[in-house]
Formats: structure tokens, sequence, C-alpha cells
């Protein structure tokens, strides 16, 4: 059974955490052997960036050992949560992978965790991300996947990258069912991992740049077109290796 925590904090984007919920909470509908639980640093009620209150099920000090960290962006990313000592040493404790999506990449880069890495955030935040000179920052991709740490573009990105660690973890056709039962048919960017990205990241740097322009293709993550291309780099996004 795997344990996915989502990160919850004042003025996070209700969509940067309830996409992924919603994602992983109908794999495991579906089959997928995982419970989603939501953290915070207190158990207290959580107001989100557009007046959604929520409160989390598990604190910072009584969580359990995660296998997934999800942790969104919004204005609390930009604001204080990137600054808050304690979010940083819980993001910094886990022990297992750790996903941002849209500006939590920031509250990812001010916790040390995507130094010397290629890294993606929303488009308004690029220079933010900048600020953290350690952090390769790539403008375009929907998503960064490396082996331990992962990045999305903003806001509904983070339903993407969901549903390409799904597709890692207990494969694509049940990826490809719970993008259907979503109705979700939105395109992302990905391009094909090479044997220089294994190389690169097994280094633990930054991978395969050098190795000539990025192949990019247009792949519509949606039920028409799951079995053909997709299936086909199935094999390299399902290991994590460099998925965009």
């Amino acid at each position: 059974m795997k344990t996915i925590g989502i990160l919850i904090f004042d003025d996070v984007e209700e969509l940067d955490f309830v996409g992924p919920l919603e994602v992983f909470g109908m794999a495991a509908r579906h089959g997928a052997e995982c419970r989603t639980l939501l953290i915070a640093q207190e158990r207290k009620e959580v107001r989100c960036r557009y007046g959604i209150r929520v409160v989390a099920e598990f604190t910072f000090d009584d969580s359990p050992p995660l296998d997934l960290l999800i942790v969104p962006g919004g204005l609390g990313a930009r604001t204080h949560a990137r600054s808050n000592p304690r979010i940083l040493d819980f993001v910094r404790r886990q022990q297992g992978m750790v996903a941002s999506v849209c500006t939590g990449a920031l509250i990812l880069a001010s916790a040390g965790l995507l130094d010397g890495l290629t890294a993606t955030t929303h488009h308004t935040s690029y220079d933010l991300l900048r600020e953290h000179p350690k952090v390769d920052v790539r403008e375009g991709p929907r998503f960064i996947i490396h082996d331990r740490v992962a990045t999305s573009a903003g806001v509904s990105a983070g339903i993407d990258l969901a549903l390409a660690l799904v597709a890692r973890e207990w494969g694509h056709t049940l990826a490809q069912t719970v993008a259907e039962n979503m109705e979700w048919e939105k395109f992302f960017s990905i391009r094909r991992a090479t044997a220089d990205d294994c190389a690169g990241q097994a280094a633990g740097g930054p991978a395969g740049e050098a190795a000539g322009a990025p192949r990019w293709e247009k792949i519509p993550f949606s039920p028409q077109s799951h079995g053909g291309r997709l299936r086909r780099n199935s094999r390299l996004l399902a290991r994590g290796v460099r998925a965009v």
C-alpha cells in the first residue's frame, strides 16, 4: 500500500491539490493500492486561496511515512510557505518521492531539493525560481520527472503530473482509466528520454542537455490517444528517467 501525502497551507491554490487528490483517489477506486492524506503544519482549519476551508487529517508531527509527497503552490507558496522553517524541514525529511505542482516548486527549491536538477513551475514564476542559482529552470514543459523529485507547470498541470505518476507506479492502463473517468482531454508536451538522460541522472545532475536539441511532441493524454504514441513512451515515462 502506497501512502501519498498532500501538503496544504493557508492560501494554497485549490486545484493544485484537489486535482492530484482526485487523480489518486480515483486510481485507488480502480485498483491502485494507495491512500491519499492531507497534511498541514497544525490540525486546524486551512483557508485556501479562493475561500475553501479544509482541515487536514495529519500534521507534521503525526504524519505516517510517505511514499510520495505532493507540494502544491498558490499565493501561499509564493509568500509565507517557502520561508516557513517547519514546512521546509518537513519537505527535507521525506524519504520517498516529492513532487511539486505550480509554484510549489519554490518550496522545493527553498528546501534544496531542486539543486542540480532541471525544474519547471508556473509561467509567471520562472524568475522567482531562478532566484535559486542551483536550479536549472526550464520554460514550457508540462512537467519534469526525475528519480525522486518532480515538478509541474501551473495549476491544472498537476493533474497531468499525477496521471504520469499513476502510469509510472501502476501502469498506463490504469492511468487511461482514470483519465477517461475524469473526462480529461488535456494536451501536454513530452520529450522522449534518451540514453544521455539516463547517464546524467545516474550521476545525480541535470541530464542529457548536451546531447542535442530536445525532441518535442504534442501528445494528447486522452481516452482516444493513450493506446498509440503515448504507449511507445511508456517504459521511459514509467521509469521516471526524464519524462520531459
